[in-house]
C-alpha cells in the first residue's frame, strides 16, 4: 500500500466538496464544529484515553494515544476516503470523508506497534501514501489539517468553539481526557463521573433539594442513563442526547422522556399517600440506540416510532427499583414544596 492514487471519479468525496451542506448542515458555526467533530469521531472510535488539540495559524492538530485503523479496498482508504467498508451494513459509516474533503489539506500520521503510515491530501485528493517501520512500539495518531475557508466565508474561528465542544464531550467520554492549546491558553477537560457530572453543571443555576436519581440500563439495542432531581420551583427543565450528540428539535426520544417522567411522578404519589409534589424536575438523558432514524438533513429531530414505549418502560422499571430501594429519599421528597411569595411581607 504506497505509491500515489490516481484522480477519484465522481464519488462520496467530490459529492461532499459539491454539496457540503448535505453532509455538515450548514457554512455557518454549526457546520464548522460538524466538520469538526468528524476528526474527533475518527479519534473516538480508536478508543483512546487522550485527545489533544493545537491550535497555530488557522492550522489544527489532534493527536490521541490510539492508531485508527486503516483499510484499503478498490483503491480507497477507509475511514477517510470512504463512508463504509465493503459488505458492511450501513449502520457503520463513519464521516471522515468530510474531513478529507472540507479541508484545504489533511496530513495523517498513524502508528501502531508496528509500522508507520503517512499519507496527505489537497482538497481532497491524496497525494501521497508512505509506509514504514515504526521505531516506537506506542500507537498515536496525528491528524494535521487546514480548514477550506471557501466552504465557511462567514465564519470565524475562535477557540471557545473548540473549548465548548470538548467539554461537552468529556461528560460522554469519562475515560477521555481533552486538552486543547490555542498559544494563549492551555485548558482541559475530564469527567470522571460522565452524565453526572453533566447533570451538575446544568442543574446549577436551579436550586437542587434532595440527592439527584440515577438510573442506568441497558436492554437490547437500547442504553440509558437518566440522572433526574426535584427543584424549588414548578417548571420542568429536561436535556437529552442521543448517541452523545444533541437532537435540538428534539423527538420520539424525549416522547418516551416525557412518559417516563409522568411515571416516575406517579408512582411517587402513591408511595407518599396525600401529599402532593408540586416540584419541578431538573432531568438529564442520554441513550444510546445503533438505529436512530433523523428527520431533516442537519440530524435536528429523532424519529424513530418505537423509541417512545422503550424509554418510557425502561424509566419506567428503573424508576420503580429505585424507589423500592431509596425510601429515605422518597421521604425527603414527599416533603418538599415550592417557593412561593408570601401574600405580605414584614411581621
Amino acid at each position: 500500500m504506497a505509491g500515489s492514487h490516481p484522480p477519484f471519479d465522481y464519488n462520496e468525496i467530490e459529492s461532499i466538496r459539491k454539496h457540503p451542506v448535505m453532509y455538515i448542515g450548514g457554512t455557518g458555526p454549526f457546520g464548522l464544529i460538524h466538520y469538526f467533530g468528524d476528526a474527533v469521531g475518527l479519534l473516538l472510535a480508536a478508543q483512546p484515553t487522550v485527545i489533544s488539540l493545537s491550535i497555530l495559524d488557522g492550522s489544527f492538530v489532534l493527536e490521541s494515544d490510539a492508531a485508527v485503523e486503516v483499510i484499503e479496498e478498490d483503491g480507497l482508504l477507509y475511514p477517510l476516503e470512504v463512508f463504509k467498508r465493503l459488505g458492511h451494513e450501513a449502520s457503520q459509516l463513519v464521516s471522515g470523508p468530510v474531513l478529507t474533503a472540507i479541508s484545504k489539506s489533511l496530513d495523517v500520521v498513524i502508528c501502531n506497534r508496528e509500522t508507520q503510515l503517512q499519507f496527505c491530501y489537497e482538497h481532497g485528493q491524496r497525494t501521497f501514501l508512505t509506509r514504514s517501520d515504526n521505531a516506537s512500539d506506542t500507537a498515536r495518531c496525528r491528524l494535521t489539517f487546514v480548514l477550506d475557508m471557501s466552504f465557511f466565508p462567514n465564519v470565524d474561528l475562535s477557540p471557545y468553539n473548540f473549548q465548548s465542544y470538548f467539554r461537552r464531550l468529556s461528560y460522554f467520554y469519562s475515560g477521555v481526557r481533552f486538552s486543547i492549546d490555542d498559544g494563549d491558553r492551555h485548558s482541559e477537560f475530564v469527567s470522571p463521573n460522565g452524565v453526572r457530572d453533566l447533570f451538575d453543571s446544568i442543574a446549577a443555576p436551579f436550586q437542587i433539594m434532595h440527592e439527584p436519581i440515577c438510573l442506568e440500563t441497558t436492554e437490547g439495542d437500547l442504553s440509558l442513563e437518566l440522572v433526574l432531581a426535584h427543584q424549588s420551583w414548578k417548571d420542568d427543565h429536561i436535556v437529552s442526547f442521543v448517541n452523545k450528540g444533541r437532537a435540538v428539535e428534539g423527538g420520539t426520544h424525549e416522547d418516551g422522556l416525557k412518559r417516563g417522567l409522568n411515571s416516575y411522578r406517579e408512582q411517587l404519589q402513591k408511595r407518599i399517600g396525600e401529599k402532593s409534589v408540586r416540584n419541578g424536575i431538573i432531568a438529564v438523558m442520554s441513550i444510546g440506540y445503533l438505529n436512530v432514524q433523523w428527520k431533516g438533513c442537519i440530524k435536528a429531530k429523532i424519529g424513530n416510532p418505537e423509541l417512545p414505549d422503550l424509554i418510557d418502560t425502561a424509566i419506567t422499571r428503573e424508576a420503580s427499583r429505585w424507589l423500592d430501594e431509596t425510601p429515605e429519599i422518597v421521604q425527603q421528597i414527599a416533603k418538599l414544596d415550592t417557593f412561593t411569595f408570601p401574600e405580605a411581607w414584614g411581621p
